[in-house]
């Protein structure tokens, strides 16, 4: 309940920020809030369900078992769900989130294409190291 509660004083004071910014900025902004505080109260219900029937389903009858032991394990697994979502929903929401990942991906790409053998740490030889690894052994 104080999330739910939470989450809505956050959406009221989002919309107050966002009418002072760029019209762009502030359909990012708020989608981004709206996705982020949904998928957040969504993933929390399992829990509070769990936290509020753990009290009233004893733990020795059949489905008090499965209640205890599954249902935690879904209730857990909706928590996780909600902090993999984060990166959907900023990708899909902010413009300048989806640009710094595509360059981050675009610039790995670069650097495994261009750098000859990989080691085993995923990275290979930059031109500098290549071009100092020859002088030095042309030296000898």
């Amino acid at each position: 309940f104080l999330v739910i509660i939470t989450t809505i004083l956050l959406l009221i004071r989002a919309k107050q920020v966002a009418r002072r910014g760029r019209k762009s900025l502030k359909w990012q902004g708020f989608m981004t809030i709206v996705l982020t505080a949904t998928v957040y109260s969504i993933s929390v219900i399992p829990l509070f369900v769990y936290s509020v029937g753990g009290r009233l389903v004893k733990a020795d009858s059949a489905g008090g078992r499965f209640f205890h032991i599954e249902f935690y394990r879904i209730a857990n697994s909706f928590i996780s769900l909600n902090t993999i979502s984060n990166f959907y929903i900023y990708s899909l929401t902010v413009a300048s989130f989806r640009e710094f990942v595509w360059s981050r991906v675009r610039s790995s790409k670069r650097s495994t294409t261009n750098s000859g053998p990989s080691t085993k740490f995923g990275g290979g030889r930059s031109k500098a190291s290549t071009v100092a690894l020859e002088t030095s052994v042309s030296h000898v």
